[in-house]
């Protein structure tokens, strides 16, 4: 049982990892009640196994009404209520297209809303002979937090004492 159980478990750690696609943001707050949203589209599907799925639609879909603040070069818009569909105006990946293909992302889909909204749900949609679509939520880009106090301290105190013992070192 515990040999069937070791090869299960290499078996699983050689399959690769389905790799959905991303579309991650920051927020910034402009003023009391303003707030902007910056998505980057992120197509991590594999570019040799899935070389024709190029999003060319995202749909956003937002808990209140957005203002479109910027679009990517070559993207347009359809906007209801509470959601933007942006599509790609020119047919395929580039320099000659401005669709989004496997392994590339794409920035610059910048909205304004009245409040925080956070995490959103959205679609992709692929160019692929199906046209599949993936949906899924949007996810908070990580953005490097100021250093603490306490690191710097903790780097004055080692340069302190690294001047220490460089000084007893000249003065032996």
């Amino acid at each position: 049982m515990r040999g069937v159980l070791t090869i299960l478990l290499g078996i699983t750690a050689c399959l690769p990892a389905m790799a959905g696609p991303i579309l991650s943001y920051t927020q910034t707050q402009l003023g009391p009640s303003l707030w902007q949203y910056d998505f980057t589209a992120i197509n991590n599907l594999d570019p040799v196994v899935q070389a024709d799925f190029n999003v060319y639609d995202v749909l956003f879909q937002f808990p209140s009404s957005p203002t479109v603040a910027a679009l990517p070069s070559g993207w347009d818009f359809f906007q209801t209520i509470n959601s933007v569909e942006s599509f790609s105006t020119n047919v395929g990946p580039p320099p000659f297209g401005t669709d989004i293909p496997p392994g590339a992302s794409l920035d610059g889909f910048s909205f304004q809303f009245s409040n925080q909204i956070g995490s959103i749900p959205f679609t992709f949609t692929f160019s692929d002979p199906n046209n599949s679509t993936f949906s899924g939520t949007s996810t908070a880009a990580t953005v490097p937090e100021p250093s603490s106090l306490s690191m710097v301290l903790f780097v004055m105190v080692a340069l302190l004492l690294l001047r220490r013992v460089v000084v007893k070192r000249v003065g032996s």
